[in-house]
């Protein structure tokens, strides 16, 4: 039987074009690797960039800083965790300035840096702190100066001179299921994306900090929420306020708190041309594009375009861990194999263009008491319109003879969320129906 997130994978289709890059975008794709630069290694897990312009770059085998002519290489003779670094987090403080936060191997650091680099540094240990572990996968840093230290297990917090650790066990409508993968904080909330195992799904904890510590949990998971069962690898929140969620099922979107009646409003997969299925870095690039780094290449998201970049187009991998950008809109990429500088206009040399639009299908009215006409455009033939409920069930379905029908839903389905589908031997069309 499909599951409501296989249903899903066609809902791209109504709104995207989906591009397939030449090899002449090579040239507008730079590389570091050992063999042309002094990075300390080929395996990049995050990247930073900092208010002057220079990268961070966290590698297997340290720490590493470019100003874009020099390398410079920290270890442990710098107060920074042993490789590798896993992670980055900015705050702003009043009395020190920027200062970086460093997931390691071995404890959380904190470096104070400026234009020439960093001028002091701390290691946070088990040892010394009261930390849940010393091996960090993940940090991040809120808006009321709250530190997040996560390892598989949980997750350290600390603010001014108050410490805390969060688990599944100790908070489970927080944290859906250890191990944790990644961390994401914005404002005064803490987002969490979980692996999960066995029998216990992954999904996106919610954690809300206030001055005295936590005071609100949530879980983001289950068929109310597009089925986000999967481990969550990357979280990220725009400019709009849109949610994505990067997990080993594809991408989800959901217009989050300003857009409630919305719900989840897509999910894309390699159906639509992700290049791949499982996501490790979503970033929003200065001109508001969503940038998505997956275990098959790079892709970049429009209000209704996809396009994609991959080895054939001149990454030296399909791997990409991480994302950031520079003032002049470069993306720069982790990689396992290097660091790589993409210039913001990679996609401008695209052929074999295909599209499908969303005025293709008409549902009407939305939400509906019952009754509900669907329109298609001349352009879809033969079509066979199903209706799938929030568990992926076909509840109801029918071939359709002429490019309109007007049905009566309250005669067969109980109140809630559905889904038609439009399948023709030409086209996929999807569109979420609440029937109330």
């Amino acid at each position: 039987m499909k599951t409501l997130a296989t249903n899903m994978k066609n809902l791209l289709a109504i709104v995207s074009l989906i591009f397939f890059l030449n090899s002449g975008n090579a040239q507008k794709i730079v590389i570091y690797d050992t063999t042309n630069s002094n990075i300390a290694d080929n395996v990049v897990r995050a990247v930073f960039i900092d208010a002057y312009g220079v990268k961070w770059v966290g590698t297997d085998k340290g720490l590493c800083r470019f100003n874009d002519t020099t390398w410079i290489l920290y270890s442990t003779a710098d107060k920074i965790g042993d490789p590798p670094i896993h992670d980055f987090a900015l705050q702003h403080t009043k009395y020190y300035g920027d200062e970086l936060w460093i997931a390691t191997s071995k404890g959380a650091s904190v470096a104070a840096f400026g234009i020439d680099g960093i001028t002091a540094a701390t290691n946070y240990t088990k040892a010394s702190f009261p930390m849940l572990s010393d091996s960090i996968i993940a940090v991040a840093v809120d808006t009321l100066g709250t530190r997040y230290f996560a390892s598989t297990d949980g997750i350290t917090w600390f603010k001014g001179n108050k410490w805390g650790i969060v688990t599944h066990d100790s908070i489970p409508a927080s944290i859906p299921a250890e191990p944790i993968l990644t961390l994401y904080a914005r404002n005064d909330s803490l987002f969490i994306g979980t692996q999960g195992y066995g029998m216990a799904h992954g999904g996106v904890g919610r954690l809300q900090m206030k001055v005295d510590g936590i005071s609100g949990a949530s879980i983001i998971q289950g068929p109310y929420c597009g089925n986000l069962n999967n481990a969550v690898h990357a979280i990220y929140i725009d400019s709009k306020a849109r949610q994505w969620f990067g997990t080993e099922g594809g991408l989800f979107e959901h217009q989050g708190q300003v857009y409630k009646e919305e719900g989840w409003l897509r999910n894309f997969s390699r159906e639509q041309g992700l290049c791949g299925d499982t996501i490790f870095a979503i970033a929003e690039s200065p001109d508001h594009k969503i940038w998505v780094g997956t275990n098959g290449g790079l892709n970049v998201i429009t209000d209704d375009t996809l396009y994609r970049l991959t080895t054939a187009g001149g990454l030296p991998s399909n791997t990409i861990s991480d994302i950031a950008f520079d003032t002049l809109g470069n993306a720069w990429l982790a990689t396992n194999k290097g660091l790589v500088k993409v210039q913001p206009d990679f996609y401008t040399d695209v052929k074999n263009v295909s599209s499908l639009t969303a005025s293709m299908l008409k549902a009407f009215p939305n939400p509906t008491q019952g009754k509900l006409t669907v329109q298609l455009s001349s352009e879809v033939r033969a079509a066979r319109l199903s209706i799938i409920d929030m568990n992926g069930r076909i509840v109801w379905q029918k071939d359709l003879s002429s490019p309109s029908i007007t049905i009566d839903l309250s005669q067969q389905l109980q109140k809630g969320i559905y889904f038609l589908h439009i399948h023709s031997n030409s086209h996929v069309l999807v569109q979420k129906v609440v029937l109330y």
